[in-house]
């Protein structure tokens, strides 16, 4: 079923038109807009209480544009974007929405996607570290990216990782017969972070080989936003459901990196 929201409100478009998209020229503007025209049959009780009765004569043609209208197919967005009623005649009204390319599943035919590659926020570890130390380098936690040892506070809490996101638990990697997260303790004489010298001198607890473990219920919940959708409600986003992780003995600080090549059906 085709159903398009228009500033909230539903309308049904015409089931007889072929989806068109027109995007501009690439090579004379790589914009990555696009406009799209959508038809909506006034024979529809619906759309007649959407717009009004606008399509009778005696009614006045005056119509504010739409500031979020979205297209949805099978329960899936297809496009959104700003829409503007372009014409109005006794059978139909059209509206032209207009939007970027990169949230649209070109032309109804959704492209198989996998979850190992669709873009994260990058992860901040804000559990079992060092923060003193990292905010004299004017930092909030390591730099994952770099995939260098951290330092460890582990004097009331077990846990590295950032709650809710990911989780550095130390796991064998078999392909090259090592420890990923593994603990170890350093004599540090000196050490800059971040090209900075910081303040940390002696006997230091390190977390060296790091390999990101995501949260199996966050990685749902972006991928679920990724496709376009909004979750509201998930009953198994709790303890002890939220606590499964997805392990990983990558040496890696992205988290599309720590993930299987699971498809999104």
């Amino acid at each position: 079923m085709i159903v398009c929201t228009l500033d909230g409100k539903a309308g049904f478009p015409s089931s007889a038109d072929k989806i068109k998209v027109t995007y501009e020229n690439p090579f004379v503007k790589d914009s990555g807009s696009y406009t799209y025209d959508i038809n909506f049959p006034m024979a529809i009780p619906g759309n007649r209480r959407l717009f009004g009765n606008i399509q009778r004569f005696d009614v006045k043609k005056a119509v504010p544009d739409f500031e979020e209208c979205r297209l949805f197919a099978g329960n899936r967005l297809v496009i959104s974007g700003k829409g503007t009623v372009t014409s109005v005649t006794n059978d139909m009204v059209k509206v032209q929405i207009v939007g970027g390319k990169s949230r649209i599943k070109y032309n109804s035919k959704f492209v198989k996607h996998f979850i190992d590659e669709m873009d994260y926020p990058p992860v901040v570890l804000d559990s079992g570290i060092r923060k003193d130390i990292y905010q004299q380098a004017g930092l909030g936690g390591p730099d994952m990216s770099q995939n260098q040892p951290v330092l460890l506070d582990l004097t009331t809490s077990s846990f590295v990782g950032q709650k809710g996101v990911a989780v550095l638990s130390p796991v064998h990697d078999e392909s090259n017969d090592m420890l990923s997260n593994r603990v170890v303790i350093y004599n540090i004489k000196s050490v800059k972070i971040n090209g900075m010298p910081v303040n940390v001198k002696g006997m230091t607890p390190c977390m060296v080989n790091c390999a990101l473990q995501p949260y199996l219920m966050y990685v749902l919940r972006k991928v679920l936003e990724y496709e376009g959708y909004e979750l509201v409600r998930n009953d198994f986003d709790h303890y002890p459901w939220n606590r499964l992780g997805i392990v990983s003995a990558c040496k890696t600080g992205k988290l599309c990196d720590a993930l299987p090549h699971w498809s999104v059906c």
